[in-house]
């Protein structure tokens, strides 16, 4: 008797919703992984930024399993419509993000008390470049870049405040850094 792939992949998620077998949803990552990534990748075109959907997907599939019924539909159909939404609410995220930030740091660069023409200049060079950086960052990556550095907040204070786990803080942060650095390399590089 053939067993539907469908079945096996229902099957585990139950095993790991009902069971809390580890083993079991394990193996249902490892069958799903290589079509969900490519799916997700196709739509925002980023390696790091489709991991990341791609985590905070299976992280919402965990946390609404128990209102899945296998009667109503396949565990796939469920892993596909939740990273789709994810990675299209994430392009969405990118599209305001420039605007919200320049305008965010641009208030900021207003309040300079510093009259010399010179340091002005000069400041505002460098936060122009650095506003067009973080605006081409993630917006999750925007946010903890900004809460760390211009809001001195701790990895965990940022955790608490955005509802992430301090690891995920921890990976943004370093994600957020080498993008900066290669923007800003580019940047400056060709001025």
């Amino acid at each position: 008797m053939d067993i539907d792939k469908r079945d096996i992949e229902n099957q585990l998620f139950i095993d790991f919703r009902d069971n809390g077998n580890n083993n079991s949803f394990e193996e249902l990552f490892r069958l799903v992984k290589p079509w969900l990534f490519k799916m997700i990748y196709r739509i925002v075109a980023d390696y790091d930024d489709a991991k990341d959907i791609m985590q905070n997907a299976w992280i919402k599939l965990i946390n609404s399993g128990d209102k899945y019924d296998p009667k109503k539909g396949n565990i796939n159909n469920l892993i596909f419509t939740i990273a789709k939404n994810e990675a299209l609410q994430w392009k969405r995220k990118d599209r305001i993000a420039e605007k919200n930030y320049q305008n965010y740091l641009g208030i900021n660069a207003n309040h300079m008390n510093n009259n010399n023409p010179e340091i002005l200049h000069l400041f505002y060079e460098k936060s122009e470049a650095m506003r067009n950086a973080i605006s081409k960052l993630n917006k999750d990556y925007q946010d903890v870049m900004l809460l760390y550095y211009y809001s001195d907040l701790s990895v965990n204070k940022i955790a608490v405040q955005l509802n992430i786990p301090e690891g995920t803080v921890k990976t943004w942060l370093d994600r957020g850094r080498e993008k900066l650095k290669k923007y800003l390399k580019n940047y400056l590089g060709n001025n």
